[in-house]
């Protein structure tokens, strides 16, 4: 299958109106409102500072206003040849990378999980490239993108077609971009093969390889409730030096 997505990729990228969330088909509807009663909705989300905590302070939260336990995985190991990253959809790598870059080197990928029952969902995505907590967190943008551009209900963020969302590196972006579609429609198994085993098999997130001899590689997992717009935050220290990349699902309710 080819893998590129082109003007779908590009589409679903760019300065996202923050709507009202829906409540997913897996949580119990609420019931329904008597005549001229208010309908009850949904709780504010959580901020990135408090979905950051979450990695640590496990425990319970709620999600659309259900119980959810937290716990945390790792979902594998990120290459970054130069420190250019990216975040996509794993089936549209075609993004460009954000403008602030990340260290070079090989860097582990953590993910946050909110399980309900039989139900697990990725609340979060967390590359970790040094120690410490973040002091302060900044919008993770691409060029032409506006830091100041964004209104208060409105932020940056990357689309997501297909349920599942990574992060890569600019030179993974580059050779698929470049190697044609036998080494497109490799990849495009591979991907399947790690999250999608079987019809009834399937996995929260994986590490995948991008093209053979070489080390480029992705780390794939679910995005939140599905399909949908993202965005992803840079926690700096009191230096401004980047300690974590963040891509918040926006599932987790605020306090």
């Amino acid at each position: 299958m080819a893998v590129l997505g082109g003007v779908l990729g590009l589409a679903l990228v760019g300065l996202i109106a923050v709507a009202p969330r829906e409540r997913p088909s897996v949580v119990p509807a609420a019931p329904s409102a008597e005549a001229g009663s208010a309908v009850p909705s949904l709780p504010p989300e959580m901020s990135v500072e408090g979905v950051y905590g979450r990695f640590s302070a496990l425990g319970s939260v709620t999600t659309g206003g259900n119980s959810a336990t937290l716990s945390v995985s790792r979902a594998g190991n990120l290459f970054l040849q130069t420190g250019r990253v990216v975040a996509s959809d794993v089936f549209f790598v075609d993004n460009v990378p954000f403008t602030r870059w990340l260290p070079a080197g090989t860097h582990p990928v953590f993910v946050l999980h909110a399980t309900a029952a039989t139900d697990d969902r990725i609340a979060a995505a967390m590359i970790r490239v040094a120690p410490g907590d973040p002091v302060r967190w900044e919008a993770a943008l691409t060029p032409g993108q506006n830091p100041s551009g964004a209104g208060p209900d409105e932020y940056y963020g990357y689309g997501v077609d297909s349920g599942t969302g990574c992060f890569t590196s600019a030179e993974a972006v580059e050779y698929l971009s470049n190697a044609g579609s036998a080494a497109n429609d490799l990849y495009g198994d591979r991907v399947e093969k790690a999250m999608f085993p079987s019809k009834t098999e399937f996995h929260a997130s994986a590490e995948i390889p991008v093209g053979d001899g070489t080390a480029l590689n992705v780390v794939a997992f679910e995005s939140g409730w599905g399909d949908g717009a993202y965005p992803s935050y840079f926690g700096l220290d009191s230096a401004g030096r980047p300690l974590v990349l963040l891509t918040n699902f926006r599932i987790l309710d605020g306090g």
